[in-house]
């Protein structure tokens, strides 16, 4: 049997916000803010050095590795406050355990150091498991399995997780963006820009991947203000016409509207 289509989760910016409150680390937090802000894919946002982040000039690079092409985005003011509380408690963390400064070569989103246990047992997802504690970081490693830090974020807000990590905040930055565009830019030029900041090779992708379509929308503008069965607009009305056959439900007849 043909497996359904399965509707992608987008988060509106109440969700990411409650995203954003409630991680459960400076660290994490640090991670779904650049996962968002820049819709970046995983391999890119792990890649991502202090050398590559230029909060005075306003800037980030980064290398698409899907396509092998290098791109220098925007750093939005938003992005830049919670880089800027980010980087303090990171190099405070770093001073306290490693007794140096950051350095450039240090990731942006760096590892913890092996995690120690905690004293008693926690139950998720009706599961026991050791407390841990999260302490030093490791600033010459990336983020491991950053994916779980989306997922355990959004299972704390009661929203679907399965199969879901990075590319929720890259799909959700996505369609907030064309949202707010299409009103200036028309369809086509909101959907290019959107195309450039996920870096697809056609519309189309960009399209399949936000979740819409010109037909799509449409529907749905039709579909909010539309009046079928009203005898006011008799062009959309349902009634039987004369000499129509009725239908009939046990002998009985069912009534025209």
């Amino acid at each position: 049997m043909r497996r359904p289509h399965r509707v992608k989760l987008q988060l509106d910016a109440g969700q990411v916000r409650a995203l954003l409150e409630g991680a459960a680390t400076p660290r994490d937090r640090a991670l779904i803010a650049v996962g968002f802000f820049t819709a970046m894919r995983r391999s890119e946002l792990q890649a991502i050095r202090l050398r590559d982040l230029d909060l005075e000039g306003g800037t980030v690079f980064f290398r698409v590795w899907k396509s092998d092409v290098e791109d220098v985005l925007p750093v939005s003011p938003e992005l830049r406050c919670k880089l800027h509380l980010w980087l303090s408690e990171y190099e405070r963390n770093v001073r306290r355990n490693h007794r140096r400064g950051l350095l450039p070569s240090d990731y942006l989103i760096p590892a913890y150091l092996p995690r120690r246990y905690a004293p008693g047992m926690s139950v998720v997802d009706g599961r026991q498991q050791r407390n841990v504690t999260f302490g030093a970081l490791n600033p010459e490693r990336p983020a491991a399995h950053s994916y779980r830090v989306v997922k355990d974020g959004l299972r704390r807000l009661g929203l679907p997780d399965h199969h879901e990590g990075l590319h929720a905040l890259r799909r959700s930055a996505a369609r907030q963006i064309f949202d707010a565009l299409v009103g200036t830019r028309r369809y086509d030029g909101a959907l290019r820009v959107v195309q450039a900041l996920l870096h697809h090779s056609t519309l189309e992708t960009t399209e399949q991947y936000i979740g819409l379509s010109t037909e799509a929308l449409t529907r749905d503008e039709f579909l909010r203000t539309a009046i079928l069965l009203s005898d006011e607009r008799p062009g959309l009305t349902s009634a039987f016409p004369e000499g129509s056959r009725r239908v009939t439900v046990g002998g009985r007849p069912i009534p025209a509207p």
